[in-house]
């Protein structure tokens, strides 16, 4: 039976639209590190449900949380709705030490994860003096002069601590109780993302004693299904048992990340040496050394390395090529032009 992780006396439900570190370390003690700190993932938004856009939170926050030891048993999305918030987060807190919630914490009328956390956890909120005065300086007006619904994202929990936002209006919440830890960011990626790098890796590292992100590399390949590579990594390139090994594919396309859980320069060397490895066996099929190179950035730096320049001519494709290669680096320097047809009569 799964032991739950307690924290003097409280569990914190931490809802993220930005607090800092110091606000959080008043109320947050280093604690004993556990072997695997569960968590849950909630993901709030009825234009989800609809189809009107996909899900990265979840991909997003288990690729970047794995490395600290962090392992995640689900993941659920519900519409914004307090009753289903509510009826998820009994889900989730039943089997977790950590539940991630996104969404919800902006301005609007639909935004209802701020008053959804305070009735499921019992904890009032209020306005936080330091973050109503941080408001009104972003908007250059008087305390008085806040509209109502800015004001709302003032309010933070009697219990517990916020975490700035340096990206949007609404801090983060952190709501402590006696069962487990509640996160709740964001919904805007541009938000979500860097929180999660500058603000809640450093609380769960306190909260849980969970390692900061280690050491890794990624390899990019083209041209090579994920099984062969992986049968090749087997055949050739044994991987010591430390090193932990993820893998996506799209299109053709396929990454490989390498990770270790500390990042010291023996680490890295490392990795390099395991690096080199599967270069030497699998190199004609990789593309870049980095996860941010995409394979169209590579072709127009190979063609600009050599002074040549591209036209295309497409057929039945609607100009996808041309498309896939506009936002490439290196493009307008190598790309003359492109010809679209639906047909090759009509070209």
């Amino acid at each position: 039976m799964r032991r739950p992780i307690r924290a003097a006396g409280h569990i914190a439900i931490l809802c993220l639209l930005g607090a800092s570190s110091a606000a959080l370390s008043q109320t947050t003690e280093r604690q004993p590190a556990e072997p695997a700190v569960r968590y849950m993932i909630v993901v709030t938004g009825g234009e989800l449900l609809s189809g009107a856009y996909a899900d990265g939170h979840t991909f997003f926050l288990t690729r970047t949380l794995r490395p600290m030891g962090l392992q995640c048993v689900g993941s659920m999305c519900v519409d914004d709705r307090s009753a289903d918030l509510q009826e998820a987060m009994k889900f989730a807190a039943a089997r977790a030490d950590l539940v991630i919630v996104t969404g919800g914490l902006g301005p609007t009328d639909n935004d209802i994860t701020r008053e959804a956390l305070r009735d499921f956890t019992g904890i009032p909120i209020q306005e936080h003096p330091d973050v109503l005065a941080a408001m009104a300086k972003r908007f250059n007006v008087q305390t008085g002069e806040l509209r109502s619904n800015l004001r709302r994202q003032t309010q933070t929990p009697t219990k517990g601590g916020y975490l700035k936002n340096a990206n949007g209006t609404a801090v983060g919440l952190v709501f402590e109780t006696q069962t487990g830890v509640v996160v709740a960011l964001p919904g805007p990626p541009r938000e979500l993302q860097p929180m999660v790098r500058e603000e809640l890796i450093p609380y769960l590292s306190r909260r849980f004693g969970t390692r900061l992100p280690g050491a890794s590399i990624t390899l990019r390949f083209v041209g090579l299904g994920q099984s062969q590579i992986d049968q090749t990594l087997k055949d050739h390139v044994p991987l010591p048992s430390e090193v932990v090994t993820s893998s996506q594919f799209e299109g053709g396309r396929v990454d490989f990340t390498f990770s270790l859980p500390r990042d010291t320069p023996e680490d890295r060397a490392r990795l390099k040496d395991l690096q080199d490895a599967i270069v030497k066996h699998l190199g004609d099929a990789i593309y870049a050394q980095d996860d941010a190179t995409s394979l169209e950035t590579h072709v127009m730096r190979l063609l600009e390395a050599r002074g040549a320049t591209l036209t295309l001519a497409e057929i039945g494709s609607g100009g996808a090529l041309a498309s896939a290669l506009n936002g490439a680096e290196g493009t307008h320097r190598v790309l003359a032009g492109a010809y679209v047809a639906p047909t090759a009569e009509s070209l």
